[in-house]
């Protein structure tokens, strides 16, 4: 067989014609992907005379972000084994790990999570290889016509956007196949690559939580559920990362008081808030908390206790203050989310203690008149995102909707928006006020 001659970590070397960069670095096992004229490329592409060839290993940057992609698409087959009619979106990695977006039937669960990780390790266990394989978009669409997401990405030319990328974006559309024992496809993903040899070598993972998320980063998009995810080099660093993970939050002010019911936090806020959820005072049985009771009379009319109403009032005002003294916040930039009667004391507070807060998210609540002043401070400028369930049974979406007339006899700012639930918050709901956030930071 004729013979090619090429440089391989800056030594010349000849080998067969046929030889690869799996068979080169066979010995080393630590080596997963190369480099190939300064392009990243899988240790079973084809080499040519001349070429340049570089070894990675699966602790640098570019072999552990190799081995987190990989971990993703062993993750999209286990999902589409353990639920059969799951679409796929993407799943690139990122920092410390990966993640892959899916249009489920169901919505997952942590008892998913389980089953899906039992099935991503039988899939590593088989050591199914990773095949690269070229396609036209003809193709590709004709393959993959039953993955609309996927569909959507093969009309994507040129660069496909940072997340994308992973699927899409090059001089090639490609489709990665992965080969069961008899060397036969069992499952196939659209993909740009480069992946490791073979399933075998993904060492040590972990599925961590479930979120959901836009299709694209876009609210116009249908909502997916997104599985979050690492992997690393060895047990023993994986170990070390989620050591590392439970020694952060239990130091983390807003984990510990989480755990003494003080506060709570949700990680999909921007990372640069401070945020705090004050407890009720009241205590409702069953673990519930309430700002003030609400009572029937005889004829089962619904009636608010306003001097507890006052009362909670004033104290969130209170420790607003002793939270902007304590950690230093950003005065002029203060956001108060209340949800029911959160949302009700939220608009109370802020007519009453003018500019104490900037911004207000009321869900699922109304302004009752009885509890804001009846001079109101010209000067207020706080701006107020406003969204109640269409179906609310618990506060008529007509008494939200009687808000925004009054303050626009204020002139102050507001988005309103209703949602096709009850009393209660939606996916879509929460990255409307998300996104209204990021935008006020």
């Amino acid at each position: 067989m004729a013979q090619i001659s090429i440089t391989v970590d800056g030594a010349a070397l000849k080998l067969e014609a046929d030889q690869r960069p799996t068979h080169i670095f066979a010995d080393n096992k630590e080596v997963v992907v190369c480099r190939v004229n300064g392009a990243l490329k899988d240790l079973w592409t084809e080499l040519s005379d001349g070429d340049v060839v570089e070894s990675i290993v699966i602790s640098s940057p570019d072999g552990l972000a190799v081995l987190r992609h990989s971990t993703a698409h062993v993750m999209a087959q286990a999902v589409q084994e353990v639920y059969a009619n799951t679409r796929l979106g993407i799943g690139p990695p990122i920092k410390d790990g990966f993640y892959y977006d899916f249009d489920p039937v169901n919505t997952f669960n942590p008892d998913d999570l389980v089953k899906i990780e039992s099935a991503m390790r039988k899939i590593v266990k088989e050591g199914q290889r990773f095949r690269r394989r070229v396609t036209t978009e003809a193709d590709a669409l004709k393959e993959l016509a039953h993955e609309p997401y996927k569909c959507e990405l093969i009309g994507i030319k040129g660069p496909a956007g940072e997340e994308a990328s992973v699927e899409v974006g090059g001089s090639e559309l490609t489709i990665y196949d992965n080969l069961g024992r008899d060397g036969n496809p069992v499952w196939s993903d659209l993909c740009r690559g480069p992946h490791l040899p073979s399933t075998k070598h993904i060492p040590a993972f972990k599925l961590m939580r479930t979120a959901a998320a836009y299709w694209r980063g876009s609210e116009k998009n249908p909502m997916l559920q997104r599985i979050y995810g690492t992997a690393w080099p060895s047990q023993d660093e994986l170990n070390a990362y989620l050591e590392l993970l439970a020694e952060a939050e239990k130091r983390d002010h807003r984990r510990l008081g989480t755990e003494l019911d003080l506060f709570s936090f949700s990680d999909e806020l921007p990372d640069d808030l401070l945020i705090v959820s004050l407890r009720a005072p009241y205590e409702m049985g069953h673990g519930g908390y309430a700002w003030y009771a609400i009572d029937l009379d005889s004829e089962n009319n619904k009636f608010s206790d306003l001097v507890q109403a006052r009362e909670s009032m004033h104290k969130i005002a209170a420790a607003i203050d002793d939270l902007k003294n304590q950690y230093n916040t950003n005065l002029s930039n203060t956001f108060l989310l209340g949800f029911s009667q959160g949302a009700i004391l939220s608009y109370a507070l802020s007519l009453n203690f003018p500019n104490k807060i900037q911004h207000v998210i009321a869900l699922s609540g109304y302004l009752n008149k009885e509890l804001i002043p009846n001079d109101i401070d010209q000067k207020i400028s706080t701006d107020y995102y406003i969204s109640h369930g269409s179906v609310d049974q618990v506060i008529p979406v007509e008494w939200a909707r009687n808000t925004t007339p009054f303050l626009e006899t204020l002139k102050l700012q507001y988005e309103y928006s209703e949602y096709p639930v009850g009393h209660g918050v939606s996916p879509q709901n929460f990255f409307s006020f998300k996104k209204w956030i990021e935008n006020r930071l």
